[in-house]
């Protein structure tokens, strides 16, 4: 631009201005489409061929705007991590557009790239398709996200029980599974403690609370993961709610949340157990000292049982377990007996005082006792050692219980009963040994 009538004592100017045409530009994207897979995201170790990237003029491009044949050069780069990405193409990759063609757009696949799998944890990382056009210079580029495979989060819980009416210092333990080091900030787990789909305890049977400086606030509380640290871990207080309602183990799932550079991480949950206290039955002798019983033979008339039942901790009010003789789970079946002397007929491996019994623990003990007679039969059959079981319920608690074995028994005769002293040798003398009773 020129000015003229310039005033006396101005001296004139040339300027000249240029006007940049915007309709010469190149946009490249890469390929979304279903067919061949979606390529703006990348795993860690994925082969740089499988990015299909596309060019082309803005839709308001004309023919008039374009004067030679336009050539696009793909490049990668990006913030990517050293070591992360490299970008080796043995020959240039190109798109070509012929002269006057804007309506067209071309394809390449970008050969050379290479994608490091590592085991650092460093979040998605992105680098950009760019590339020079004879045309215009620079295209505008396509953003591709490296999806780090080692950003997995793994739970667990420790202890992995809590007995219904106490409580436990739950540790929960936040860990990037597999990998070797953390290249980043700390990261934030959110913890959530809610019933199991499955077998799920319900929100009446335990509370969450903090402790050692953790703060809990609707079953949540937060496991920081340091920086340059791979795990990290938080302690809870959990309580499991006594009742009175036997309903064996219920579970608490233990789930997470966690981002990196705002993007979702894999959390795998752990579980904790809500169990039933347990009493723990056991046998002995009814005599002094209570020594352990552990089997009785056949035929040995009856046997007084001192049956035990006990509890972990002082119970707070008397409980009952009613204990079953012979029930379930033993292989030894109760029988019954009729007549006397040599009429007296018998059915079954065992006969017992009562089919039930009842164990008192009282107010602030841990242990309660009560006595049954339990009498084994002699039968004909040499079926070897047969467990009588005694098992039991209690209200709000599981029960363990205990076996009896009958044992046979085995009667030696021989040929001669005596020998004299000083007899010298008395010939062979032969031993016989057999199951008393039997007959198979």
């Amino acid at each position: 631009m020129y000015m003229s009538n310039v005033p006396a004592g101005f001296t004139g100017l040339e300027q000249r201005y240029f006007i940049d045409d915007d309709d010469d530009d190149v946009n490249l994207s890469v390929d979304t489409s279903s067919e061949s897979g979606v390529q703006s995201t990348l795993a860690e170790g994925a082969s740089g061929s499988g990015v299909t990237v596309s060019a082309a003029f803005p839709s308001t491009t004309t023919s008039s705007t374009i004067s030679s044949a336009t050539v696009v050069t793909l490049s990668a780069a990006g913030e990517a991590g050293t070591g992360d990405l490299s970008y080796a193409p043995s020959s240039p990759n190109t798109i070509t557009f012929s002269v006057r063609d804007h309506e067209a757009s071309g394809t390449a696949s970008l050969a050379g790239l290479t994608i490091t799998d590592d085991t650092v944890v460093e979040g998605p990382e992105t680098f950009t398709v760019g590339g020079s056009s004879t045309l215009v210079g620079t295209a505008t580029g396509a953003v591709v996200t490296i999806v780090d495979d080692d950003a997995d989060i793994t739970l667990s819980v420790s202890p992995e029980v809590v007995v219904e009416g106490s409580s436990e210092d739950v540790t929960v333990t936040a860990e990037f599974a597999g990998s070797s080091s953390v290249l980043m900030d700390a990261v934030e787990v959110t913890v959530t403690l809610a019933g199991a789909a499955t077998g799920g305890a319900s929100s009446n049977d335990f509370s969450v609370s903090g402790t050692g400086g953790t703060a809990v606030s609707n079953n949540e509380f937060t496991v920081s993961i340091p920086a340059g640290m791979t795990e990290g871990s938080a302690t809870v207080r959990v309580t499991a709610t006594a009742d009175s309602a036997t309903e064996g183990a219920e579970l608490v799932a233990v789930s997470g949340a966690a981002q990196i550079r705002g993007a979702d991480l894999d959390v795998t949950g752990d579980e904790l157990t809500l169990d039933e206290p347990v009493v723990t039955l056991s046998l002995h002798e009814a005599t002094a000292g209570s020594p352990a019983l552990s089997g009785v033979a056949e035929g040995a008339g009856e046997q007084m049982v001192r049956v035990r039942a006990s509890v972990a901790e002082a119970v707070s009010s008397a409980t009952t377990v009613a204990v079953s003789v012979g029930g379930s789970g033993g292989t030894a079946t109760a029988g019954s007996c009729t007549g006397s002397g040599q009429s007296r007929v018998c059915t079954g491996d065992f006969t017992r005082g009562s089919a039930m019994v009842d164990v008192t623990i009282a107010s602030g003990q841990m242990s309660g006792e009560a006595e049954v007679g339990v009498t084994p039969l002699v039968d004909a059959v040499a079926e070897g050692a047969e467990t009588i079981r005694f098992g039991g319920s209690a209200a709000g608690y599981a029960v363990t219980g205990a076996d009896l074995e009958i044992v046979e028994t085995i009667e030696l005769s021989l040929s001669s009963g005596s020998v004299g002293e000083g007899a010298g040798n008395a010939g062979a003398v032969s031993a016989t040994a057999g199951f008393a009773g039997a007959t198979s």
